[in-house]
């Protein structure tokens, strides 16, 4: 059986399906998506995949995103056997993923050097030279 691709794009999100869903579950999708980068007003765009796995021969679908913001883009890919059910999946990691992005730690991890003061070279040569008493060989 042929399935049409449906797009469903909206202004922060793009919600592409290559699989059965009723309409009450693609508008539950699109809804839940778009909570997700309300909540998240970094999120610039999000993509969403809903495809059939044509590798098994039982039923598996595949849903893979995309978030672009600023700095790296959040990637995830999830599979079940039921098409919604890995829509359900991949929105918890990005959540997950968003929340674990806005810690300190990792905040601070990718965020660009400020000056060119705490580069390695400049570090480097602000530090003496190591120094035994009595000995002239640094």
């Amino acid at each position: 059986m042929d399935l049409v691709t449906l797009t469903v794009a909206t202004e922060k999100v793009e919600f592409r399906c290559n699989a059965e869903l009723s309409d009450a579950d693609r508008t539950s999708t699109i809804e839940r998506m778009t909570r997700l980068a309300q909540a998240y007003p970094e999120i610039v765009r999000m993509y969403v995949d809903v495809e059939r796995d044509a590798d098994t021969d039982f039923f598996s679908f595949i849903a893979k995103g995309q978030i672009e913001m600023q700095g790296p883009n959040v990637l995830a890919s999830v599979a079940d056997e039921n098409a919604v059910r890995s829509v359900e999946f991949l929105l918890e990691n990005f959540d997950r993923q968003l929340r674990r992005r806005n810690l300190p730690r990792v905040r601070d991890m990718l965020r660009a050097p400020r000056n060119a003061q705490t580069s390695s070279s400049n570090v480097r040569a602000s530090v003496p030279p190591y120094r035994v008493e009595g000995s002239d060989v640094l």
